[in-house]
């Protein structure tokens, strides 16, 4: 594996421009069709992509979504985040999350963000602030996932 250094941009972009990378990053083998997620096309869901010139080359999405250990908080969860392996480790996750984390935060003002890590990236979520929130627990065909928390 290599690492190439370019310039990335992030933007908004629709829910249809995730799926490529959500099927290669995150459900591997599985059909496109197990790549769409509840609430993906809800009127305030909003999804952004990582582009090194045209490509994609990280997405993540967020949607508004109770958090059941805080179910009185206006709530918005982070899901489907992916970035190429070519990409990894050059800080485009967290620019996604942190940009994401403004955005909505200026236009919804949540009280809290949240999101189910896989339990190999919990480094990158604890580095931006964000809280283990429960324990270990199993998302079927995807793996182990750990609840992480960011309370605004």
């Amino acid at each position: 594996m290599y690492f190439v250094k370019v310039n990335i941009r992030i933007d908004i972009i629709a829910s249809q421009t995730t799926l490529p990378l959500r099927q290669a990053m995150l459900r591997p083998g599985r059909p496109v069709a197990s790549c769409h997620f509840e609430r993906d096309n809800h009127p305030l869901t909003r999804h952004w992509g990582a582009y090194a010139d045209k490509e994609v080359v990280g997405i993540l999405s967020a949607m508004p979504n109770t958090c059941e250990a805080f179910p009185t908080k206006k709530a918005y969860q982070f899901r489907g985040m992916a970035v190429l392996p070519n990409y990894q480790r050059q800080g485009i996750a967290t620019r996604l999350l942190l940009t994401a984390e403004k955005y909505l935060t200026q236009e919804f003002t949540p009280e809290l963000f949240w999101l189910n890590a896989r339990v190999h990236a919990q480094a990158l979520y604890r580095s931006i602030a964000y809280q283990p929130s429960g324990d270990v627990f199993d998302i079927p065909t995807v793996g182990p996932h750990i609840r992480y928390i960011k309370q605004l």
